[in-house]
């Protein structure tokens, strides 16, 4: 740049005309711009002047403000509340004409001020007199001054203007833009009869109608108006208006039915919208639906969110949750009599088919359980649905296999086993009722979960969706972290050991190669090195195991949810987990959030001491990704 401004010095001294030349043009120019300051000066020093005079010298004001716009002054620089003090009888005409000329959106924004200061002084005919077609078009044209017209209106008591005459005729725009005004007015009656008039089969309109007939406590019609939008469709304000309505009508099955999706949204979560999961537990416990109101409040707790006693009643429901929902009055019909049979409750697969091809039940169990089918069998035994006669309910009852009650040593050490796991009591782990040993036979009575095994849903689906997985999780971690705090670990966390019933509530379920851990690490004896291959952490292959271990455990499970497959191939398992030979997510599967491949390497490292150590950390660190300003650790 100094070379540049010598090179232009020398040029001017050797070119004097040149330098002449353009002291003259800057002089011109700093003249211009002394001028123009000035005039700036001299129109502030006279709007100033107006707004002083125009309460309580306004003839002087007026004549000043005449002078001012002569002369080229914007009349916008004086507020228009003052303007309006100006408008004496004699100056009326006058002043209007002048309001009336103002063009663009500005304009329109500085004429509908002033008509709202009318209508505040109670002048409506000068107010009305200002609100003209044109002043409307160009009002429609942006949402403030749609908004500012829309609240004139109101003022002046003739919406009913607005509605009718002013709109009938016009494009769909202009209407449409005066319906929304009026809608963010809080006339939304008002604005329903625009919309029904110009789009009447559109879902906006549909969508406002439903919000009318709610605030009219129709709410089955508001409900009936919504299903016609088609529930796919469904905004974030329609799934909570929805629930409302179910609220409303005391409707436990749909409500249930809308919380479960409800709860699957990544928009609505307990952060942006605890007032809705507030009114979702509360509602559905006060109609003795304690699991699923739990599943709400519990979100204030692996959330972090204070609200109300929502803390409060998580911590009192905890212990008051039943297995499942309200108990029949009566035992279910026997499937293949008018019932179609139910989903298998356990990891193992149904067989196929109806009651009718499925193996008889053996009768009664421990004098009050009456077996009513097979619906399941696997290594450890078969598994059957039964009907608890003393409790009138369904429940879930394994009959162990063989070789675990032939054997005197494998029967003692499992009942040791089943009687721990069945101090857990917890709404999303499926829990052990009652032990019953009769000729010679063990028996486990379990909750009876209404659903299917994870591992069925990937089998059909492939794989999930990350929002879906974080729903799945959130219970998971929470079970686990449950079994962790009463020092039991699971040991083989699965996707077949992973249930969801029929409202998408993930629950954990077979300890039934779960240990009591005595300190921190549990040692195990090479043959009770037990778990799944593929889900176990390294220390399980070689006879240990703690509750970093079943963190592995999750970090696989969620790997195979997100991507279809397993992280680890096989046959060397431990070979693969101690070298991390697997691909990362994000080069099997796009869209997912930073800092997932974080997570899952957290989760999967070979060391337990490096690993991340808690269900809980793990959950609050899964739940943390796509949060804005969020990394895992």
């Amino acid at each position: 740049m100094l070379r540049e401004g010598a090179r232009l010095a020398a040029f001017l001294k050797a070119n004097p005309a040149y330098a002449a030349a353009a002291l003259l043009a800057a002089a011109a120019a700093a003249s211009l711009h002394l001028f123009k300051l000035g005039r700036r000066g001299k129109a502030k020093d006279a709007a100033l002047q107006i707004r002083e005079w125009a309460s309580s010298r306004p003839e002087e004001a007026f004549a000043l403000f005449k002078r001012f716009v002569a002369e080229g002054g914007d009349a916008t620089a004086i507020p228009a509340s003052g303007l309006v003090n100006l408008l004496a009888p004699a100056h009326e005409d006058e002043l209007l004409r002048v309001l009336s000329g103002l063009e663009g959106d500005a304009g329109a924004g500085y004429v509908l001020d002033a008509a709202a200061a009318l209508a505040e002084k109670g002048k409506f005919e000068a107010a009305q007199l200002l609100l003209t077609d044109d002043l409307l078009a160009r009002a429609a044209r942006t949402d403030r001054n749609a908004d500012a017209a829309a609240a004139v209106f109101i003022r002046l008591r003739a919406v009913g203007s607005l509605v009718g005459p002013r709109c009938e005729g016009r494009v769909p725009e202009f209407c449409l833009a005066f319906g929304r005004a009026l809608e963010r007015q809080g006339r939304p009656d008002q604005a329903l009869i625009i919309f029904e008039r110009t789009i009447p089969q559109d879902p906006r309109t549909m969508r406002l109608k439903a919000c009318v007939l709610f605030s009219q406590g129709a709410a089955a019609a508001a409900f009936e108006m919504l299903s016609g939008i088609g529930r796919p469709d469904w905004s974030d304000a329609d799934i909570i208006l929805a629930f409302r309505c179910c609220v409303a009508l005391r409707d436990v099955v749909k409500a249930k039915d809308i919380f479960a999706s409800l709860r699957l949204r990544k928009s609505i979560s307990v952060h942006s919208a605890p007032d809705v999961y507030y009114e979702c537990g509360v509602f559905l416990e006060a109609v003795g639906e304690t699991r699923v109101a739990l599943e709400a409040f519990s979100r204030f707790y692996s959330d972090g969110v204070e609200f109300k006693d929502a803390m409060l009643r998580w911590e009192r429901l905890k212990g008051l949750a039943p297995a499942s929902g309200p108990a029949p009055s009566a035992p279910p019909p026997v499937p293949g009599e008018g019932r179609p049979a139910a989903p298998a409750p356990s990891g193992f697969p149904a067989p196929p088919g109806t009651g009718e091809g499925r193996p008889a039940a053996p009768g009664r169990v421990g004098g009050k359980y009456e077996l009513r089918q097979q619906i399941g069998k696997g290594g450890m035994g078969q598994v059957f649905e039964a009907w608890d006669h003393t409790l009138e309910r369904r429940v879930a009852i394994k009959k162990m296999a063989a070789e675990i009650k032939d054997s005197p040593k494998l029967r003692e050490k499992f009942l040791q086993e089943a009687k721990i796991v069945s101090h857990l009591s917890h709404p999303f782990i499926v829990s052990i009722h009652e032990i019953v040993q009769e000729g010679g036979e063990i028996y486990l009575v379990f909750d009876f979960v209404e659903g299917r095994p994870l591992s069925l849903i990937l089998e059909e689906r492939g794989r999930l969706g990350f929002g879906e997985c974080r729903e799945v999780f959130r219970s998971v971690c929470q079970a686990v972290d449950h079994a962790h705090r009463a020092k039991i670990l699971h040991r083989d966390i699965k996707p077949s050991n992973i249930m969801v019933d029929i409202h998408g509530l993930a629950r954990v379920m077979d300890f039934g190669v779960a240990r009591e851990a005595k300190g921190t690490v549990t040692h195990l004896a090479r043959q009770d090195a037990s778990g799944t291959p593929v889900y176990m952490a390294p220390e399980q292959h070689l006879g240990t195991a703690t509750r970093a271990s079943d963190v592995f455990s999750l970090g696989v499970c969620l790997y195979e949810c997100l991507s279809g497959e397993v992280p680890f191939k096989g046959p060397d398992y431990l070979a693969q987990k101690e070298r991390l030979r697997y691909k990362p997510l994000s080069s099997l599967v796009g869209g997912l959030p930073a800092g997932m491949d974080a997570l899952v390497a957290g989760a999967l490292a070979p060391d337990p001491a490096k690993r991340i150590p808690e269900a809980m950390e793990f959950l609050q660190r899964l739940l943390a990704l796509g949060v804005p300003g969020s990394t895992p650790k």
